[in-house]
């Protein structure tokens, strides 16, 4: 089954979406009342009733593609799924690791996802999928990469700070060395 978690993290003006999709799929909207970051995701996953979660950013979205097939398709040990993500400008996102997925366009077993507790909250924003990712290869699972998944970054400028931006890159991709 599929269905739609939207995690309104703290906004100004709540989302009004529609209870379900024209395709039927249910809608669902969980309201915090302060920004938590990336954390917000953790909320969605637990949940998340579907095998898959798929996370998307406030910026990005799901292109039409073969998403359900391609993940279906997947052995029990793939536990992450990076898909390809592309930007307005027709170019293409990456990360800077292989076995390592990126946050605005990307696929975790539900199951996986919250029973290795999702996304350590101290990160605050950046390179959280890349500790995650370490977590799953550290228990045996497997990340991957699939063109069957496909995501439109759109790379917003709004309610973003380069400087803390910048400071999160540096100190969160140091957590993940250190650690791992």
């Amino acid at each position: 089954s599929c269905e739609l978690i939207i995690v309104d993290n703290g906004s100004d003006r709540a989302p009004e979406p529609p209870r379900a999709l024209e395709n039927g799929i249910e809608v669902r909207v969980i309201l915090l009342g302060e920004n938590i970051s990336a954390a917000a995701r953790n909320i969605g996953g637990r949940e998340a009733r579907a095998e898959w979660v798929v996370m998307l950013d406030d910026d990005s979205s799901l292109e039409k593609c073969s998403a359900i097939e391609t993940l279906r398709a997947l052995p029990e040990d793939v536990h992450a799924v990076g898909g390809e993500i592309f930007l307005p400008d027709g170019g293409h996102e990456a990360g800077g690791l292989p076995e390592v997925v990126i946050g605005c366009g990307c696929a975790y077993r539900t199951g996986v996802f919250s029973g290795l507790g999702g996304y350590d909250r101290s990160f605050d924003f950046y390179a959280e999928e890349y500790d995650l990712c370490a977590r799953i290869l550290l228990g045996g699972g497997r990340v991957v990469h699939s063109s069957g998944l496909r995501f439109e970054h759109r790379k917003s400028a709004e309610n973003r700070s380069f400087g803390r931006i910048i400071h999160r890159l540096v100190r969160n991709n140091g957590w993940v060395i250190k650690r791992y």
